[in-house]
């Protein structure tokens, strides 16, 4: 038997056929709209159909999409309601959650929608964004870094095991001779700025003189690099998926692990909400 799309791709695809607007299914599922179309089309990948095409200015599900609609609405409907069954009379508590864009669209997103399922008394609201910044009036929030921060408690949530990635011809090409970098744009982020210069090292071409595009974030990057731009150095734990489905590929048998410099759950410790902060961190970690 065939198993199950994503969750978080039904949750995403639901609310947009049901409001016919990404922005609007984004604002329901507190996300932004682009990790709302991401998972759209992760559906239409898995079904190898169109479920939303463009009209005008908006949006209109296919035929096909507006079938699968049909039938995932009652389901959904009945989700909601047992929801609000559990937690009639109950107060839930509210996680105000922030992420890197990258960390959020490869690997958190996917996970939360369970976790809200398991945990009906407890809501995450998530934002994204590119840069850290301090806590101010959030809860939690995404770091990446050494893990060792005055005033903030923090847990790893995934390895950090970097590895180039590419399109899958670009690969080809390459045939695990990472000297033939020379010939390609290496695509990197500002907000990670040694990876390369580490896995080169690694690699024995330290020192060598590379061409390099900069993106706004890994996940620019790493589309990038899909789309035969160049190769990307990826954190393999975020494009397991990519990389199953065939969108990219390792050229390259060479991977560097840093260790215990890699993305974190990070709260201040004196938070009333710490109990509810570390069983969302224990659920991601496992």
């Amino acid at each position: 038997m065939r198993p199950l799309p994503s969750l978080t791709a039904l949750q995403a695809f639901e609310a947009t056929a049901r409001r016919l607007s990404v922005r609007h299914a984004a604002e329901e599922l507190h996300v932004t709209p682009g990790a709302v179309s991401r998972q759209v089309k992760l559906l239409e990948q898995y079904f190898g159909m169109a479920l939303v095409r463009r009209a005008g200015r908006g949006i209109a599900l296919t035929e096909r999409g507006k079938a699968y609609y049909e039938a995932l609405s009652g389901p959904f409907a009945g989700l909601r309601k047992a929801g609000s069954v559990l937690t009639q009379g109950m107060g839930r508590t509210v996680i105000n959650l922030r992420s890197h864009t990258t960390f959020a669209t490869y690997w958190l997103l996917p996970r939360l929608a369970p976790f809200q399922l398991a945990n009906p008394d407890i809501e995450v609201r998530l934002s994204m964004a590119s840069e850290w910044s301090d806590l101010g009036e959030l809860d939690a929030a995404i770091r990446l870094g050494s893990g060792s921060w005055p005033n903030l408690i923090a847990i790893p949530l995934i390895g950090n095991v970097l590895t180039p990635v590419c399109a899958p011809a670009v690969a080809a090409r390459l045939d695990n001779d990472p000297a033939r970098l020379l010939d390609q744009d290496l695509l990197a982020t500002p907000h990670r700025p040694d990876d390369w210069n580490i896995w080169l090292a690694a690699a024995g071409l330290g020192g060598t003189e590379f061409r390099f595009l900069s993106f706004e974030s890994s996940a620019l990057a790493y589309r990038a690099a899909a789309a035969a731009r160049g190769v990307a150095l990826a954190q393999l734990a975020l494009v397991e998926e990519e990389l199953r489905l065939g969108h990219l590929a390792r050229p390259f048998d060479l991977t560097v692990n840093r260790g215990t410099h890699t993305y974190y759950l990070v709260w201040e410790p004196e938070t009333p909400k710490t109990e509810w902060i570390q069983r969302l961190g224990i659920w991601l970690k496992a």
